[in-house]
């Protein structure tokens, strides 16, 4: 993707960021740059220069409260993507995407999904602890029905022997019965005092992702893009617990992005 193109998608991210935010605000909703994005915020108050998603996150009421505004709030440009309103979605967080563009993965291709340009929204689940047995048998938990989901879905296909029995094992497992038990478990907590956020959906881990709430809360705000949006409190914290010294930058084999299939960047 040439720097034009790059800069274009940024655009349309800040554009359907600036949406959810909206719908934020108007409902008094928690929201949070995370992930790269928020490294980007922080490193260099925008997109990470290679960088090609953006990622948000929601405290669990806060997102199942957003999923259901978005019925009436979301502007006609956007689309809410997620497992209620698509039945080939696979993944455990929702899209909003742009309707008239496309970023189309290598995974997807074959698939009848929508694939506009999107942005990430993670639910933030309550846990209790850091890390205890518990807490491993639901990261457990998850990794296998996401399994199951997206091979079902036909976006992971099993090639180990051991993906294969794995399988075979959960074959009778629906995927509709699989996102009712991967809501379930993933919000296992959602109803009790908990110290602690973990971001279930992320590629980073159970234990990094694993976060006092006090690290979160209250929000402050970090310029992205020329405009302020809500970053954790303690985000240095965050970005050191999942990136190490976040300052310093990757060798260039590690300035890893989606490499779309095909690009659409609509009118």
């Amino acid at each position: 993707m040439n720097s034009t193109k790059l800069q274009r998608l940024h655009q349309i991210q800040v554009e359907i960021l600036n949406e959810i935010v909206r719908i934020c605000e108007a409902n008094n909703l928690q929201y949070f740059l995370i992930g790269g994005t928020l490294l980007g915020a922080i490193r260099h108050k925008g997109f990470i220069p290679w960088d090609d998603d953006l990622d948000i996150a929601m405290p669990r009421k806060d997102y199942e409260q957003f999923l259901e505004v978005c019925t009436n709030y979301l502007s006609e440009d956007y689309l809410l993507d997620d497992y209620k309103t698509n039945s080939k979605y696979w993944l455990p967080y929702a899209k909003v995407r742009k309707k008239g563009t496309i970023f189309e993965e290598g995974a997807t291709v074959h698939i009848d999904t929508p694939k506009g340009i999107w942005v990430d929204v993670f639910p933030l689940d309550n846990v209790k602890h850091q890390w205890s047995l518990a807490q491993m048998i639901q990261a457990l938990l998850v990794r296998v029905l996401r399994f199951n989901i997206s091979v079902k879905q036909g976006v992971n296909i099993p090639r180990t022997s051991l993906k294969k029995l794995a399988r075979a094992i959960l074959s009778p497992l629906g995927i509709e019965t699989s996102f009712k038990l991967l809501n379930r478990v993933m919000s296992f907590w959602a109803d009790e005092e908990c110290e602690y956020f973990v971001n279930l959906g992320s590629q980073y881990g159970y234990k990094k992702q694993t976060i006092h709430k006090s690290r979160y809360l209250p929000a402050v705000k970090a310029e992205f893009e020329g405009a302020s949006y809500c970053v954790p409190d303690d985000y240095d914290y965050v970005l050191n617990r999942i990136y190490g010294d976040y300052m310093v930058m990757p060798p260039q084999e590690a300035r890893v992005t989606h490499n779309p299939v095909r690009l659409d960047l609509g009118s």
